[in-house]
């Protein structure tokens, strides 16, 4: 099966005027946003920017072939840019507005590209969470804290380009970036809401039940798209209002949150019925402990999490994959008070996870794939990559 580096070769001769904006275009806009554009792109918005073509050869005569972008950030990231830069459908498209702000005092990282499409329209690319622990670590405060701090950078960058742009927006990220974007797209005021044509959440985290409650929410809700794996473990996480569709990995358990490994048919995704029964007992498992602590207690056990990565020295995850022992030492001096939380959050892993075991059926059948765009998923196209014809 096909997955959007296919799709790029596929339509690399279709301009966006021949074969409109898709949600695999905003899957590899938001991938995209992951490359480290720093003095490449403008941080300030404009319609002109730098053409896509321009900016990945700069990218690749500053940082060498062998750097790694993140310990688990996909590396077909830098093969996808380079099928765009020499593509006829991505290689002219205007870059602009890149902003990357990382504080690990402040607790923050946030990081921003815009895509100017041909008729105008804006593509607003939110970055996941990067190589960076001060970047996991707020990804873990979202357990306690509304909102953090990239929450509210996100919301005003939209509002920053539609002050700045005169078209439609689009807003879209992968992990922590579609989180960005749903939460961006429910807090910005009614006029630019009416701006907005589409928001794209690729297995990001949902958003807490005051924000889905709120008119900014509901305003908005019949244009987002939400996209998880159908054992998705973080685009389960927080309340989504049923916004998603499940779309088949060919990876399994959390390994399918890399949106490479997703099938694509045509200009979709192929999609199931239903998530995996695994997927389910870990997510009833995770909220049912959630919703039993308080918020000091939530507060608590990120604190003693990160203590420990702290400790071993590591500002990255790349770094703490090279410091194994400083991490080893620093888990065996563990202090007492961190301890306690560690032991009492594993009981309840094993309480609820157990309960979940029990309350979720075994699957009777394996998920049915469905049809897209008019073509079954099992249908063998006789294009090498198993792409059907043109549309």
């Amino acid at each position: 099966m096909s997955n959007i580096i296919d799709y790029i070769d596929w339509r690399c001769d279709l301009s966006f005027e021949a074969s409109p904006f898709n949600e695999l275009d905003g899957l590899i806009f938001s991938e995209f946003c992951f490359l480290d554009f720093f003095d490449i792109v403008p941080t300030e918005f404009t319609q002109n920017g730098v053409t896509v073509s321009w900016a990945v050869r700069r990218f690749f005569e500053i940082h060498p072939e062998e750097e790694r972008i993140g310990y688990i950030i996909p590396e077909q990231i830098k093969v996808m840019a380079k099928r765009m830069a020499e593509s006829a459908r991505f290689s002219g498209l205007r870059l602009s507005g890149f902003v990357n702000r990382t504080d690990r005092e402040e607790l923050r990282q946030f990081c921003a590209l815009s895509i100017i499409l041909p008729d105008g329209t804006v593509f607003i690319a939110f970055r996941g969470t990067d190589d960076s622990i001060v970047g996991w670590r707020e990804d873990f405060n979202m357990v306690f804290t509304s909102p953090i701090p990239s929450q509210v950078l996100a919301k005003e960058y939209v509002e920053k380009i539609a002050a700045q742009s005169d078209g439609e927006l689009i807003i879209g990220g992968h992990s922590k970036g579609g989180n960005l974007s749903l939460y961006a797209g429910a807090g910005v005021g009614e006029d630019i809401q009416r701006r907005i044509r589409g928001i794209y959440n690729y297995d990001g985290p949902g958003l807490g039940s005051g924000i889905i409650n709120s008119d900014g929410y509901r305003r908005i809700k019949d244009r987002i798209t939400g996209i998880i794996p159908q054992a998705s473990i973080v685009g389960m996480l927080f309340e989504h209002d049923g916004v998603y569709r499940i779309v088949k990995s060919r990876s399994v358990g959390l390994l399918q949150h890399d949106g490479f490994s997703w099938d694509v048919l045509g200009k979709r995704f192929v999609t199931l019925d239903s998530m995996s029964r695994d997927s389910l007992i870990v997510n009833k498992t995770v909220k049912a402990i959630i919703s039993q602590m308080n918020e000091e207690e939530k507060r608590q056990l990120v604190e003693a999490m990160f203590s420990i990565f702290e400790s071993s020295g590591s500002t990255s995850l790349t770094e703490l994959s090279k410091n194994r022992n400083a991490l080893i030492k620093a888990v065996l001096n563990i202090p007492p008070e961190h301890r306690e939380v560690f032991l009492k959050t594993f009981a309840k892993i094993v309480t609820e996870g157990s309960q979940a075991i029990r309350s979720t059926p075994k699957a009777t059948h394996r998920p049915k794939e469905t049809s897209v765009a008019g073509e079954k998923v099992t249908k063998k196209s006789s294009s090498a990559r198993g792409i059907p014809d043109r549309k």
